[in-house]
């Protein structure tokens, strides 16, 4: 259960001069008790000894289930100023951040053990019981002061430069049954870029930033928050080269970028635990993109986009020590490939009067090609391809939805992590109504 309370203000103090303040507070709790299943060395000989009276038997894994409740409130204030220097304009952004988060999680234990199952029928009844297991409570807290500045200066109607810097100032405390932890980080985080916009439907661009979170941000999605404190912060440094172009009246956008990511300690999510893991590795991505949105006629519009990775293991970490072993290996759960396109038609006027609602209809593809589960490159999971589908109908504030999820009923996977994949859903329907006032 989550509620978030969201508050904006724009003020205009004078022509060129405007303040915003925005600030969020949210409250969270939620019982989790992970679900994936666990197949050992047994249970993989077993799947592929050819015996059909061979049963593999999965475990079920996942770390022990907890009750975890917290808040956060987030604060940002933010100055804009457009003015002019000996005749060059400037828009100079400057302001500040400043965030507070607490996390209590209430640790519990199976009891009894959760009993394994069978593979290809796994069966939903396993008695147990949860009980409490005070050693592993956690209490955190963190606080982040921030302030940012940027300057866009135009040196000619066409040319403009920016530049800017956020500093961070990050403090977080972690308090268990047997140890206390504290981590302090302050960070500098720099960005630049040059423009050119020969016209009003043409930018080109060439920009630099570096970004760093330190470790033990992510109180609400750590397995333990302060669990690396002895490493630095995750550091990342993007350089870009890219475009974007309007043809025919606006009618038709290309985008297309050219890119280099590293980043040092990296962090990695595990989507079916919901925990943040440090992996301490040293990463280097390249790659491009290019996409397209377009109104191919005032009822039909397009949207479409590819993108290619060379995703690189520069520098491995493993036991608390570098593992040059892993240099060269494909970044784990990064695809090389990917593309998406998705389109959809206004039928309104062609089976009802337009005054009497809209009908919209619409289809995409999904498409990500093979990613491996670990940096070692020891398992991977099959590409993935989805087809959807949408029907809509709209009346004045009203709208009934149905949408189709991979129609072809496809194999794919997701929540993917070390030697697991969890299926995704197959062929599904689901069928929505709202109302907006």
């Amino acid at each position: 259960e989550v509620d978030l309370f969201t508050t904006r203000l724009t003020h205009k103090i004078s022509d060129g001069l405007t303040f915003h303040h925005d600030t969020r507070i949210s409250l969270y709790d939620r019982f989790f008790s992970a679900t994936q299943g666990t197949c050992n060395t047994a249970c993989v000989d077993a799947f592929f000894d050819g015996n059909p009276l061979t049963i593999p038997t999965v475990s079920r894994g996942g770390p022990s289930p907890y009750k975890q409740e917290g808040w956060g409130v987030q604060n940002v204030a933010t100055v804009v100023a457009e003015f002019e220097t000996a005749s060059l304009r400037h828009e100079l952004v400057v302001g500040a951040d400043v965030f507070k988060q607490h996390n209590e999680r209430t640790a519990y234990s199976y009891s009894p053990s959760r009993p394994t199952t069978g593979l290809f029928d796994p069966s939903s009844d396993a008695p147990f019981d949860f009980a409490r297991n005070p050693a592993s409570d956690r209490e955190s807290d963190a606080r982040n002061i921030g302030f940012f500045a940027s300057d866009r200066l135009w040196l000619t109607d066409e040319l403009s430069v920016l530049g800017g810097v956020r500093w961070d100032s990050y403090k977080a405390e972690s308090e268990t049954a047997t140890a206390n932890a504290e981590l302090d980080s302050n960070i500098t985080n720099p960005k630049a870029s040059v423009i050119w916009e020969p016209t009003s439907h043409q930018t080109y661009y060439v920009s630099w930033a570096k970004s760093s979170s330190p470790q033990g941000q992510y109180l609400s999605s750590q397995s333990n928050s302060i669990s690396n404190d002895d490493l630095e912060p995750e550091q990342s440094q993007l350089w870009e080269i890219g475009a974007k172009v309007s043809l025919f009246d606006d009618r038709l956008g290309l985008t297309g970028a050219v890119f280099q990511i590293t980043k040092d300690n990296a962090t990695l999510y595990d989507a079916g635990t919901g925990n943040t893991v440090n992996s301490g590795e040293q990463q280097r991505v390249r790659g491009f993109e290019i996409g397209a949105t377009g109104q191919i006629t005032p009822e039909w519009s397009i949207l479409a986009a590819y993108t290619y990775l060379d995703p690189e293991v520069r520098q491995g970490f493993s036991g608390g020590q570098k593992d040059n072993s892993l240099k060269g290996n494909q970044v784990s759960f990064v695809p090389k490939h990917a593309a998406s396109a998705w389109t959809t038609y206004d039928l309104s006027g062609l089976f009802v009067p337009k005054d009497l609602g809209r009908i919209l209809v619409g289809t995409g593809l999904t498409y990500r090609n093979e990613v491996y589960l670990n940096s070692a490159n020891t398992s991977r999971v099959p590409h993935s391809f989805t087809w959807d589908g949408l029907v809509s109908y709209e009346l004045a504030n009203y709208r009934l939805a149905l949408n189709v999820y991979n129609l072809t009923d496809e194999l794919n996977y997701d929540q993917v992590w070390g030697n697991r994949a969890v299926p995704s859903a197959g062929r599904s329907f689901v069928v929505t109504a709202g109302v907006t006032f």
